[in-house]
């Protein structure tokens, strides 16, 4: 799938069921791809994690969603 400008990426956490889609509204009709799956288990945010880890490195979709929102990750990634 060829990520452009247009392209709406979306992330969201329901009750412990994560969603991701990709919305590519300006195809005819708009193409939408949506998976849901059960949240990560992460560490209490209280527990000493001396690796310096964030909730995208156990979060694919989180960690997509992060990457093509962030222009400069984007191209990094992209380029």
């Amino acid at each position: 799938m060829l990520l452009t400008e247009r392209t709406l990426v979306r992330h969201r956490d329901v009750d412990g069921i994560r969603t991701w889609s990709v919305t590519d509204p300006s195809a005819t009709p708009p193409t939408v791809v949506e998976l849901s799956y059960p949240a990560p288990a992460f560490l209490p945010e209280d527990t000493f994690d001396p690796t310096m880890t964030e909730d995208e490195d156990f979060d694919m979709g989180l960690f997509i969603t992060h990457v093509v929102s962030d222009p400069r990750r984007r191209e990094s990634v992209y380029a």
